[in-house]
């Protein structure tokens, strides 16, 4: 594992924060192509908890794995 203050570490939040933003921007046009249906649970927990809005059945797929 990476230290907390490792570089690479930092840039890997970095870059997950801007992708988060970026989603944000853009969750309807993604959702509309289908980018959320294939998704394993896990990500789609880690796309919510970064206030990205998912519709419920998204998240209720998340939920109920």
């Amino acid at each position: 594992m990476l230290s907390p203050t490792s570089f690479i570490r930092q840039k890997v939040e970095d870059i997950r924060i801007e992708l988060l933003r970026w989603m944000k921007k853009r969750w309807v046009a993604i959702r509309m192509e289908g980018g959320f249906e294939n998704l394993d649970p896990w990500a789609l927990k880690e796309i919510g908890h970064g206030k990205v809005i998912l519709f419920s059945s998204e998240m209720q797929k998340a939920d109920a794995s």
